[in-house]
């Protein structure tokens, strides 16, 4: 893969940070924001002040207000740990002063439900949902395909398995956009519905659908549905792969639910012609291209957002277009949220000191090394790691060597593997393999699965918890902050923390382990 050359080196810590692509390192081109982003961590844990900010700059917070003092029943599948339900809540906190100040109410969110098919994201889900409060679901299901007749599931699986079987499979593959995919509904009229049907927490009102009926209030659905097989990084077996049986089911309940604005999140490569075409007569639909780095956070995931506003209750506000915020409603999007980067990567990485020594000592423990160094020091985080892992350790840092010598005969700038301030730009994801995804400048890539972050700047790895707060989670921010993320200080079967250590990352560590200790076997052989 072609890695273009880093941006000049930059000394001042005032001085906006050039936005990079992670996939291949060119500039995203999004550096002409008037307002500036959050400059440190505490101010970047004040997110949801700088959106209502936002909106109030351009006029539109009085419609915000309008629909959250009317309310906002909402529901969530493919749900993760919670984030779409964390980041309502926290917009709904910071909406209060501007609700009282405009029209003297308070806003009003209900989470009908939530829902995962990982067991692991449940068991998060399921303690907020115990602890309650605002933005805790009232009822948490299980997996999208419980929700399915399972005779027509089995039908339709037989089906894609022989069209993979079929002469014609390798034409579908290559031209599986054109490809048709009916929406269907997995339904049927005797199936059980309800709690009976998937709900991992039984109780009163515990439904698939709203059952908030006659409310003014805005029914907002929100799904981050599976993209394993859009992804570049995935299957890319598109409508063939096996995510496809789950979402056909989430669209016929979108269908079926009429809630009034639908959100979905997936990879730049989803077919949003075909959706579009299977739901024009119930939605207008439109598409965002968005990141956090839109925003002025360090940080890069690039995600498709799907707004889907259902016809005859809903509509997109066409004389924003008029008043010259811009042409389609991406530049309107950026018009109001854009903000130039201010931080740097390394700022994006804040664990305490104590829980970063004890991190490092757990990895040293884990290789069996003795409590302190022969000298008697604490061991470092390079020290302390396998030596497959200290390996490609070293081949990123090679990589960014080689990296930082090709911008300097170049641009003529003197910057070394060795220079501080240059550093803190600079991660990268030791996971990859260093020619496919290498060091990057400016912004961090946002991601969970085959994800082991080296910080150059701090000479460590990113901590879990710290894998957590680059996908949003305020996890290390001050306790008087209305923004931190409380889920984390639920008590269950064990704590908030260990639970999200031991079940959102141990499995990916054991995976990585399997895969030095057969690499060791093949060299052995």
């Amino acid at each position: 893969m072609h890695v273009s050359r880093p941006a000049k080196k930059q000394r001042r810590r005032d001085k906006p940070v050039q936005q990079q692509d992670v996939a291949d390192g060119s500039s995203s081109g999004v550096q002409c924001a008037t307002v500036d982003g959050p400059r440190s961590p505490a101010e970047s844990d004040m997110w949801p002040d700088l959106i209502l900010e936002s909106l109030e700059r351009q006029g539109l917070l009085g419609n915000f207000v309008d629909a959250v003092t009317q309310g906002i029943h909402f529901s969530s599948d493919y749900s993760g740990i919670g984030t779409a339900e964390e980041a309502a809540r926290c917009l709904c906190l910071a909406a209060e002063a501007a609700t009282q100040r405009l029209c003297g109410k308070l806003p009003y969110l209900y989470v009908q439900r939530s829902g995962d098919k990982e067991a692991e994201c449940r068991t998060v889900l399921l303690a907020s949902s115990r602890k309650g409060g605002l933005g805790a679901p009232k009822c948490v299901f299980g997996d999208i395909g419980e929700r399915c007749n399972k005779d027509i599931w089995n039908k339709v699986a037989e089906e894609i398995d022989r069209i993979h079987n079929s002469e014609v499979t390798s034409f579908c593959y290559k031209h599986g956009g054109q490809c048709p995919v009916y929406p269907v509904s997995l339904q049927s009229d005797d199936q059980d519905s309800g709690p009976a049907a998937s709900a991992c927490k039984e109780e009163a009102g515990c439904e698939g659908t709203s059952n908030q009926a006659g409310s003014p209030a805005l029914k907002l659905h929100v799904a981050g549905f599976n993209c394993y097989d859009w992804s570049s990084m995935g299957s890319r077996r598109g409508w063939f792969g096996p995510s496809t049986l789950p979402f056909v089911q989430w669209l016929s309940e979108r269908l079926q639910f009429e809630e009034d604005i639908v959100v979905g999140e997936n990879t730049l490569n989803f077919d949003v012609a075909t959706l579009e075409e299977m739901t024009a007569h119930q939605f207008d639909l439109e598409c965002l291209n968005v990141s956090p780095t839109l925003m002025g956070e360090p940080v890069e995931r690039r995600r498709l957002y799907i707004c889907m506003l259902r016809k005859g209750k809903r509509r997109w506000r066409h004389e924003l277009l008029r008043q010259g915020l811009g042409e389609t409603w991406q530049e309107v999007f950026e018009a109001v949220f854009q903000r130039n980067i201010v931080m740097t990567a390394a700022d994006k990485f804040r664990a305490p000191a104590l829980g970063v020594k004890n991190y490092i000592a757990k990895l040293a423990e884990q290789q069996h090394l003795p409590e302190k160094t022969r000298s008697g020091k604490d061991w470092s985080c390079f020290q302390a790691v396998s030596r497959a892992v200290r390996n490609k350790i070293q081949a990123h840092q090679e990589e960014l060597e080689r990296k930082l010598l090709s911008a300097d005969l170049d641009s003529g700038l003197a910057a070394t593997a060795d220079d501080p301030l240059e550093l803190r730009h600079w991660t990268s994801n030791v996971a990859q393999q260093p020619h496919f995804m290498g060091p990057v400048r400016g912004n961090v890539p946002a991601m969970l699965q085959h994800t082991n972050l080296w910080i150059f700047g701090k000479r460590r790895l990113a901590l879990p918890m710290e894998h957590l707060e680059i996908q949003g989670w305020n996890i290390y921010g001050n306790f008087d902050n209305p923004y931190r993320s409380n889920i984390f200080e639920v008590e269950t079967e064990c704590t908030a923390k260990w639970l999200v250590l031991s079940l959102l990352f141990y499995w990916l560590q054991q995976k990585m382990l399997q895969h030095e200790r057969e690499a060791a076997r093949l060299r052995a052989l």
